[in-house]
């Protein structure tokens, strides 16, 4: 029930949050963290990393669940390349990540076609997690 219980969790959150985004933000930030909500919270910590990839990695720090926590962070951190690479690197450089996260971090994500560049301007990091503007 753990996995179905997280995929509800997480696309009805995706659904919220492409819907009404303030009502879904404002509802998770009051909302006592607990185990079951990780897959909202990553989700909304791949989300702010539009408006503030800073915050948006405070968040991905309070993820538990150590595999979802890196992903979420390597998704916000190249993002943050694509958007603002200068600060990006700097918030890298003083992470104190693991050397390995921050080598994944840097490298092309999945499909990129081997570029070995941090994501460029334009393209789409994640997709499948962030609904766009128009959805809903």
């Amino acid at each position: 029930a753990g996995a179905e219980r997280d995929a509800a969790v997480r696309e009805t959150y995706r659904t919220w949050i492409s819907r009404e985004a303030e009502a879904a933000k404002d509802w998770l930030r009051a909302a006592e963290l607990e185990p079951w909500l990780e897959p909202a919270l990553a989700l909304y910590a791949k989300f702010m990393a539009r408006e503030s990839p800073e915050q948006a990695l405070e968040w991905a720090a309070l993820i538990v669940d150590e595999e979802r926590r890196r992903e979420a962070t390597t998704r916000i951190g190249r993002y943050w390349l694509q958007a603002d690479p200068d600060a990006a690197r700097a918030w890298l450089d003083r992470s104190g990540l693991p050397e390995e996260h921050r080598k994944h971090i840097l490298s092309p994500p999945p499909g990129s076609r081997g570029r070995s560049a941090a994501p460029q301007q334009g393209d789409v990091v994640f997709q499948e997690d962030v609904p766009s503007e128009d959805e809903g």
